[in-house]
């Protein structure tokens, strides 16, 4: 019983004797987070004002958060008579051994850096990134994040972004739709023309510069079709619904004047054989 009394007066003697140490460090832990969240959103609000792009200085701000908790924290370990150097030690082996151990993810990282510098694309532009098209809404160490067209988020990782072609929607105030009508060989082919011309002519999204003029040109004789090419420039803006507005025009232009869109036609010839029995064939048009 002697034994057990003098083995908690020795923890409770341990305990105040570091105690100080310990709430000293805890305190310091508490301060520390707060203050690099406060020098991180300074610093992100003064670069911000700058010409510095939006998506780099998130980044620089995602890699000054992490140096500063790492700093806290041996400092607070510091303060409970730790010493710092082989932590730091055992840490840069950790980061090592982790780099080595996952690749893939050093390739992401790297290919996050790479984005930020060369800067291919800015938070807020529309963009195609290996096939997925959306509007970009942050660049990170490991994702790129977009918003599609339809709500959906969606990360892309940074790998994959630098490995495959990168569209950007963004970066031009115009762009240009190409689109194909067929006709049939039986229908008037000038007077298509010049209905396609008009609807073009008339369309007050539709720019009519002469760099930029609005042309219809027979592009392609095809089996069962005359293909004519329309193509028209609008401001990035105007591009949808610009082309879904015309392609209905077209569609009743075309109705009111006979001009005929061919479609695929398939014709079943049945033959009665009483010697062979039923024979069929089938044309295509």
């Amino acid at each position: 019983m002697q034994n057990l009394n003098q083995y908690l007066q020795w923890i409770i003697s341990l305990i105040l004797e570091h105690l100080p140490n310990v709430v000293l460090a805890i305190i310091i832990f508490i301060a520390g987070f707060i203050i690099a969240k406060i020098v991180k959103n300074s610093t992100q609000k003064l670069l911000l004002k700058t010409k510095l792009d939006k998506a780099v200085t998130m980044f620089l701000m995602q890699i000054l958060h992490i140096f500063l908790i790492i700093f806290v924290i041996l400092i607070a370990i510091s303060e409970l008579g730790i010493s710092t150097t082989p932590l730091t030690a055992a840490i840069t082996a950790l980061i090592v051994g982790i780099g080595m151990s996952l690749r893939n993810s050093a390739n992401i990282v790297v290919s996050g850096i790479m984005l930020v510098s060369t800067r291919p694309f800015k938070i807020g532009e529309f963009v195609d990134l290996g096939g997925v098209t959306g509007t970009v809404e942050s660049i990170s160490f490991v994702f790129c994040t977009l918003r599609t067209t339809d709500g959906l988020e969606v990360k892309v990782p940074n790998s994959l972004v630098t490995a495959r072609i990168i569209t950007n929607f963004s970066n031009n105030e115009f762009r240009r739709n190409d689109f194909t009508v067929g006709i049939s060989y039986d229908s008037d082919l000038k007077m298509a023309k010049a209905l396609l011309q008009s609807l073009l002519e008339r369309h007050d999204k539709i720019i009519k510069d002469d760099s930029k003029a609005p042309i219809v040109r027979v592009d392609v004789l095809a089996d069962s079709s005359v293909n004519l090419l329309v193509r028209y420039w609008t401001k990035r803006a105007d591009f949808f619904e610009t082309k879904w507005a015309l392609t209905e025009q077209v569609k009743l232009c075309f109705d009111e004047n006979n001009i005929e869109i061919p479609f695929p036609q398939r014709t079943l010839n049945i033959k009665a054989n009483q010697a062979e029995g039923i024979s069929y064939s089938v044309d295509k048009k």
